[in-house]
């Protein structure tokens, strides 16, 4: 049943990335669609520089076409610890667009030549400080600064092929008392907060009239084959489906497992 799975999961990103490159080749992109990515606790390690700043003084040269943004560093948990960083307005359908006052939580990359200055997009995981998850994604740098033990297990659900996150899908983590069970939330996610580093087996029970799994929301392989180890078992069709999931929570970055179910549906058993 499991090789099956994954041979279903094989041929959907197959499918998808096929889909994609039509696509691509016949239409111009308008607009920056971002796949449903990782968590804060997770990607931060991926990024050369995070932190929390404020947007300060925003100017515009004779010599140069965008508006330079400066940001002033309130704290910084990963990579360069600057009191004022410097960015960009590049006014492109994958940037953001600053305005003096706002606050941010940026995952960054560090221009090369000017150590102060950072480069930072829609799809780079950066958010504003109203976004949802500001708060945790906060308290769990935080923790990982202090080294104060903070241990998550962490999943997104969502739409395969859509990148439409998916609310009210039900996880429990096996192998714990008491029992642990969350629901996925609007912007498809669920977390367990557990007591120490380790191995966890996750259970997603998928909902009424949906088989099977993509295993990831995106078309990046590298990450696909990654969510596609931590499958270990499952039943995908039939009255009850379900997915396994084998998540390894570390000291310093919580545990993450991504589901992207397919829209169709199928006549329940």
């Amino acid at each position: 049943m499991l090789g099956k799975l994954l041979v279903n999961v094989y041929r959907r990103l197959l499918i998808g990335i096929a889909i994609f490159l039509l696509v691509g080749a016949e239409f111009e992109v308008k607009a920056t669609i971002c796949n449903i990515g990782p968590p804060a606790c997770f990607a931060y390690k991926s990024s050369e520089s995070v932190f929390v700043g404020n947007i300060g003084a925003i100017s515009k040269s004779k010599d140069f076409p965008y508006e330079t943004v400066e940001v002033d560093v309130i704290e910084t948990f990963f990579g360069n610890n600057l009191p004022i960083a410097r960015t960009i307005n590049s006014q492109t359908s994958a940037s953001f667009e600053f305005a003096r006052g706002d606050q941010y939580l940026f995952f960054a990359g560090i221009d090369k030549s000017r150590k102060d200055y950072f480069y930072t997009g829609l799809c780079s995981g950066t958010i504003e400080k109203d976004s949802k998850t500001f708060a945790e994604d906060i308290r769990f740098l935080r923790a990982v600064k202090k080294s104060v033990g903070v241990f998550w297990i962490w999943g997104t659900i969502s739409e395969w092929g859509y990148d439409v996150p998916l609310a009210g899908i039900k996880a429990e983590l096996l192998g714990t008392s008491p029992k642990m069970v969350g629901v996925s939330d609007d912007l498809g996610n669920i977390k367990f907060e557990v007591t120490k580093p380790g191995k966890y087996t996750v259970r997603i029970h998928l909902p009424k009239g949906r088989t099977d799994i993509n295993a990831l929301s995106r078309n990046d392989v590298e990450l696909w084959q990654f969510q596609r180890k931590q499958v270990v078992g499952g039943r995908p069709t039939g009255r009850y489906p379900y997915v396994d999931y084998s998540v390894t929570v570390k000291n310093d970055q919580c545990g993450w497992f991504d589901v992207s179910i397919p829209r169709e549906t199928v006549k329940v058993k």
